[in-house]
């Protein structure tokens, strides 16, 4: 079996989660010479970003990782550098990070206490450094809670999770993953509720992101009616209810698989992952220019973004000053 289909099918069935286990990367990613006085105190000094840089180029690890760049777009591609985060790294396999909008919260998954299950972590940023992570288990009877986004408003967390409350097909032994929801206030968490019909069916439902007005929702979804594999759909809140989702269209999916959309803060481009043919990698982060509520094809981010492993799954903060992203192992030459 081919290794990309090992990677989709970790994410979305009980039994994905026991296939392989494999390395992450997260990323943080800043331009060199553009980098803001208010980084410099977020993250670390420029020196250090500099020694930790070196060092990550000395050592080559296959241990998970975190870094961080300027967002794609906004200097000259020539000056991007990627830096390690390495207060979200461990022995297990780390993905999905989502910083909240005032970049002083990030939200994650991780199998590094339990290996065989991957759960949600959080972090916070207090006293000029990041916390230590801590395990979030939501539904004790889910075999899996990850890939989530924390829409900052009203505290709600959008996240997929493979749970016994999911719409399951007829005769079938196997859960779908479904898109869940809950609340975080005070740093306590409320009891997660499974988003109806039409958003979940008897399909998978994954990589949720929500505007920031909670107007829209766009997630991922191999239902029927697509172009490929997993295809991007919108979905409109409309008097309490989301509406029938809506496929992205042909300028965004493709006859391969298409995930974790995430728009920019302005709203303007999209951002997504898609292993189809012509990347860098196996799987590679791809954007999409709005245009009089259209959008534009998509684009690849280019080869100082994307590498030869699988590069998905990027958040960012309302300042729009830098971008954090998953990165795995090398996937199939294409």
């Amino acid at each position: 079996m081919k290794w990309l289909v090992l990677f989709s099918l970790l994410f979305l069935l009980p039994v994905r989660l026991q296939i392989m286990h494999y390395q992450i990367l997260f990323h943080v990613v800043v331009a060199q010479e553009e980098e803001s006085e208010e980084m410099s105190d977020d993250w670390s000094d420029e020196d250090s970003m500099d020694e930790a840089a070196d060092e990550e180029e000395e050592e080559e690890s296959d241990s998970d990782k975190v870094y961080y760049t300027d967002v794609p777009l906004k200097v000259d591609p020539k000056k991007y550098k990627i830096y390690p985060f390495k207060e979200l790294w461990s022995d297990g396999s780390d993905i999905a990070p989502c910083i909240a909008p005032d970049g002083k919260y990030i939200i994650f998954q991780s199998n590094r206490d339990v290996e065989t299950r991957f759960s949600l972590y959080e972090t916070f940023f207090i006293n000029d450094e990041w916390t230590k992570p801590k395990m979030i288990i939501l539904d004790p009877r889910a075999k899996f809670e990850g890939l989530p986004y924390f829409s900052g408003r009203e505290g709600l967390i959008y996240y997929t999770a493979i749970s016994p409350e999911n719409y399951q097909p007829k005769g079938s032994i196997d859960i779908p993953a479904d898109i869940w929801v809950t609340r975080r206030k005070k740093r306590k968490w409320g009891k997660p509720t499974h988003l109806l019909e039409p958003v979940n069916t008897e399909y998978e439902e994954v990589t949720p992101w929500v505007s920031p007005d909670g107007r829209f929702l766009y997630f991922a979804s191999n239902r029927p009616g697509g172009y490929g594999g997993f295809d991007i759909w919108i979905s409109e809140y409309i008097g309490g209810e989301w509406s029938q989702p809506v496929n992205a269209g042909p300028s965004i999916n493709s006859g391969f698989d298409e995930l974790y959309p995430r728009l920019n803060p302005d709203g303007r481009l999209l951002y997504f992952s898609s292993n189809r043919e012509g990347g860098v990698g196996g799987y590679d982060i791809y954007f999409s220019k709005r245009y009089k509520n259209r959008w534009r094809e998509g684009e690849n981010a280019g080869s100082f973004i994307n590498s030869p492993s699988n590069d998905f799954m990027n958040s960012i903060p309302a300042s729009g000053d830098y971008l954090i992203l998953s990165r795995g192992p090398s996937g199939e030459e294409k």
